[in-house]
């Protein structure tokens, strides 16, 4: 399942929410914050503006 799609809290979808984060943490170190809010949106159904303060946010 993807971004904060819930699940069974096993280490699977641990590293799973992990990989996703770093590929959004990746993205939008390199510029591509739109890129970055897409994919969020895509993963977790957030709204625009919701999507763009957490990629905003990322370090």
């Amino acid at each position: 399942m993807g971004l904060f799609g819930g699940g069974g809290g096993d280490n699977g979808d641990v590293d799973t929410l992990r990989r996703e984060v770093e590929a959004l943490k990746t993205l939008a170190r390199q510029g591509q914050a739109i890129s970055a809010i897409k994919l969020l949106r895509e993963e977790s159904g957030m709204g625009l503006k919701e999507a763009k303060d957490v990629v905003d946010g990322l370090d």
